[in-house]
């Protein structure tokens, strides 16, 4: 239940686990055990959370059906300016104003109110997954096709998709996740790429002497290898 919540918000946010752990101090590996709930979160964990997404703890421990009402509007002034206005209302409109964020709540909930989405955008991808696979022949037609993607300004730049098998790169990249690729020869120590060596492809990290897995239960790989493209995102589908 509270990895749920956790990766809700995250996603919901736009970070990276990764992204996310910098701006809290966390141990990035861990974290993610928490967002699979295999690993309790501890009290001051669970705090640090709420303050940082602006909700409570028994919101995040699924005890609270809503999280601050607050904490998700797209408001001109700032939230701790909004709250003060709130604060100085007389105590009847604070209660007709909470009523209208319930009903509201409750309506997106059922489906009644639907945030809007990006457009949707083709783009094609390759049959084979990043960790097996075919050897990732560009130049063949069969091995394609077209799946539709949510339109953000990655999906845009990217040439294609590629299935992630496999979670040597968690927590950055799992099992499943279908990475934006831009095509490029020679992608730069430090960033993640689609690689081909022999008949298989990996999406791993550029290190110096070698591919790097990102998951320390994976090995890194060695010897020549053959740079595809560049990782620039994870493509979002349609609901």
């Amino acid at each position: 239940m509270v990895g749920n919540k956790l990766k809700e918000l995250r996603t919901a946010r736009g970070y990276t686990i990764v992204q996310l752990c910098e701006l809290l101090d966390m141990n990035p590996n861990t974290y993610a055990k928490y967002e699979r709930d295999e690993r309790d979160v501890s009290t001051d964990t669970l705090v640090k959370v709420a303050d940082f997404y602006r909700v409570t703890t028994d919101y995040l421990l699924g005890r609270e059906p809503q999280a601050n009402p607050f904490a998700s509007l797209n408001l001109q002034m700032g939230e701790e300016e909004a709250m003060a206005k709130y604060a100085q209302l007389p105590e009847e409109v604070r209660m007709i104003i909470l009523d209208v964020m319930i009903q509201l709540s409750e309506a997106a909930k059922s489906g009644m109110v639907r945030k809007e989405q990006p457009p949707i955008i083709m783009i094609q991808r390759h049959r084979s997954k990043a960790s097996a696979g075919g050897g990732y022949d560009l130049r063949n037609e069969d091995e394609w096709e077209n799946v539709q993607v949510l339109a953000d300004g990655a999906a845009e730049n990217a040439d294609f998709v590629v299935e992630v098998e496999g979670n040597s790169m968690l927590p950055d990249y799992q099992d499943g996740d279908l990475v934006l690729i831009v095509l490029d020869p020679d992608v730069p120590v430090g960033k993640v790429g689609l690689f081909r060596q022999g008949d298989k492809g990996y999406i791993k990290e550029r290190g110096e002497d070698r591919l790097i897995s990102r998951n320390p239960d994976f090995e890194d790989i060695y010897g020549e290898v053959e740079c595809i493209g560049r990782v620039i995102g994870i493509a979002e589908l349609p609901e």
